[in-house]
């Protein structure tokens, strides 16, 4: 029995809504830092404005993964299996993967060293802040191997609806920013 596709509702509204305001919050922050940076242009290379501007992108990628992912399961949905083959569906899980264990390293580091002491160590919502500058740069890696993945199991299945759609875009912006960040880097040190 084939389940009907997924129409946009009014709860998907409401999700998409809530992921953009906290977005849009979260993201002040990161350009504010490209400003500060940009502002102070001679001091500031190419290499510090292109990695402080790689910043801002980020949290609206962070909040379109889960946001995605809480779309994709809800009712209607195809069954657990064929999700799991989609490579919207994939993507946004390897990414949401990757932003758990990259936020979780980085607080338990943080954490054990305000238990031990240190005193010039970043806060929580400063480990988050550069857990967004830095450590989610990476995050299309994991959505690479996924769909590389999938791929060499011949279980690419990709569905027709604005949902899968949406998260192979999310899965091509964050293989764009590791890309780039990539780039960035070998230019600096090459």
């Amino acid at each position: 029995m084939d389940i009907p596709r997924r129409r946009f509702t009014i709860l998907d509204g409401i999700i998409v809504v809530a992921a953009a305001t906290i977005a849009f919050v979260w993201s002040r922050g990161a350009v504010n830092n490209f400003l500060d940076v940009y502002r102070s242009v001679p001091a500031a290379s190419l290499d510090h404005c292109i990695t402080s501007g790689l910043t801002i992108p980020v949290p609206t990628l962070v909040l379109a993964t889960f946001a995605t992912l809480i779309i994709r399961s809800l009712r209607p949905r195809p069954s657990w299996r064929k999700t799991a083959l989609q490579p919207g569906f994939v993507a946004c899980a390897a990414a949401a993967l990757a932003v758990c264990s990259q936020g979780v390293l980085r607080l338990g580091t943080v954490t054990v060293k305000r238990l031990l002491g240190f005193t010039n160590c970043a806060t929580p919502v400063g480990a988050l802040q550069h857990l967004a500058a830095v450590d989610l740069f990476d995050t299309g890696e994991a959505v690479i191997a996924a769909w590389l993945t999938l791929i060499l199991i011949r279980g690419w299945r990709a569905e027709p609806t604005w949902i899968d759609r949406l998260g192979r875009l999310i899965g091509f912006f964050w293989i764009i920013l590791a890309l780039v960040n990539r780039f960035n880097f070998l230019r600096i040190y090459a």
